[in-house]
């Protein structure tokens, strides 16, 4: 009977440990959004401004220093889809995706993911 306790207590652990770092990791990412999403408006007031998207993120958006879970941040100039890439685990590698649509002069951004689990996007985002 005791040893059925201590493997359910383990367990009981384990899943807590699992869910804590599921929400931690959602936290990183809603942080990563919230960063990603700065950086699609001021993409967008370049667009406004010269009539087509930055070549580079440098060109419409200054980096805060201090993003430590955010490997890279890019533009494509053709499609001025901004990407946020992750840098740690489990989610290291993968990228958020800020995708512009236009509707007439103005331009509004769809968060999505080809490579994060759901389960950890924001609910904007998925």
């Amino acid at each position: 009977m005791k040893a059925t306790s201590l493997v359910a207590a383990i367990c009981v652990l384990l899943l807590c440990a699992c869910t804590d770092q599921d929400a931690i990791t959602r936290a990183k990412i809603a942080e990563a959004e919230a960063t990603g999403r700065q950086a699609a408006q001021a993409v967008e007031s370049h667009f406004k401004k010269h009539g087509r998207y930055p070549s580079q993120i440098e060109e419409a958006y200054v980096r805060p220093a201090a993003l430590k879970d955010i490997k890279l941040m890019s533009v494509t100039r053709k499609t001025g889809v901004v990407r946020v890439v992750l840098s740690f685990p489990p989610v290291e590698g993968q990228s958020l995706l800020f995708v512009p649509s236009r509707k007439g002069k103005n331009i509004e951004w769809r968060c999505t993911s080809e490579d994060i689990d759901p389960k950890f996007l924001p609910e904007a985002c998925r």
